[in-house]
């Protein structure tokens, strides 16, 4: 009987010393679980394809996101090298695995140094470096939505020894005369002497802004000009005298139109010669004296029209 009550007693503390030790542990707070660090993403550079006179195609693949999401990524490019995000760059949305990016608006006949990159809260990681050249143009090239219609050259208005300037110019195919009786495109404020349009290299967007701002019919050739899209570019103009001109002297063939009459058709320019008449630039020279209603056919020929841009792109 003895050993039984001392075996309870014994019991007894051994469970209330469990129990103390047990509230005590639960009563200790969790240590926390340290999170694994932030590294920059992972990213391999594309090699470049599509090689145009301002365009190219690159990319990437991110490999590796570095314990955070990239939420940006996409190529840069410089004509120095090393391009970082703060020369050029695309933006090709976010995330992990393989994307492609255009690069575009660049300039021609130069080297370029092109690096994917991503980022996420890390920081910005960078793939290796690949290099291209973009092909040499030459004048009646095809680029830039149009033809390439001369260089600005040292003594030009508007020239610059770190850039590479020049015009392009296109067909607008709507707005010539379509009856042989009649011109259905207008250069506008006849009997009305602007006196503010040039003639220099450099002032055929001057220019149509002039005739669109003073000149009320509505379908004039700046109007048209500017309404003009071409290989998504918007920014067309109607060129001045001496600017069509020297497209035509680049790029005679431009301006040959098989009506049976090559010699004869006339395109408007945005130089205005007095209150009644407009220059005309066709395949012989520049012809003044014509109305700006436009020449009729049968008299010196049909009325054209041919946009002009400009371009520039550091060297």
């Amino acid at each position: 009987m003895i050993s039984y009550l001392r075996s309870m007693r014994l019991f007894k503390s051994l469970l209330l010393t469990l129990l103390v030790v047990g509230t005590m542990n639960s009563c200790k707070e969790e240590e926390p679980v340290e999170p694994a660090p932030v590294q920059v993403p992972s990213v391999e550079t594309a090699e470049i394809s599509n090689i145009e006179f301002d365009r190219a195609t690159s990319g990437g693949i991110i490999t590796d996101e570095g314990g955070a999401p990239v939420t940006s990524r996409g190529v840069c490019w410089s004509l120095v090298p090393m391009p970082t995000i703060n020369d050029e760059k695309t933006s090709d949305a976010s995330g992990d695995g393989a994307f492609v990016s255009k690069i575009e608006k660049i300039g021609f006949g130069l080297t370029y140094y092109v690096r994917a990159y991503a980022t996420n809260k890390g920081g910005t990681a960078y793939g290796l470096q690949q290099t291209f050249e973009t092909p040499t143009a030459q004048l009646g090239d095809s680029l830039l939505g149009g033809y390439l219609a001369y260089m600005i050259e040292d003594g030009d208005n508007g020239y610059f020894k770190d850039s590479t300037k020049g015009m392009i110019v296109n067909y607008v195919t709507e707005g010539y005369s379509k009856n042989s009786n009649e011109t259905e495109v207008f250069w506008g404020c006849e009997n009305n002497l602007l006196g503010t349009t040039l003639d220099e290299l450099g002032y055929g967007m001057f220019n149509t802004s002039e005739i669109i701002r003073n000149c009320t019919k509505l379908k004039t050739a700046a109007q048209i000009c500017v309404d003009f899209q071409s290989g998504g570019f918007d920014d067309w103009f109607l060129p001045s005298v001496k600017e069509l001109s020297k497209a035509e002297e680049n790029v005679p063939d431009l301006f040959l139109w098989n009506w049976g009459r090559p010699d004869f058709p006339l395109f408007f320019t945005s130089t205005e010669v007095d209150a009644e008449n407009c220059f005309f630039v066709f395949k012989r020279g520049i012809v003044s004296g014509n109305f700006k209603e436009g020449p009729k056919y049968g008299n010196l020929g049909r009325s054209f029209i041919m946009a002009g841009r400009y371009f520039s792109f550091p060297k």
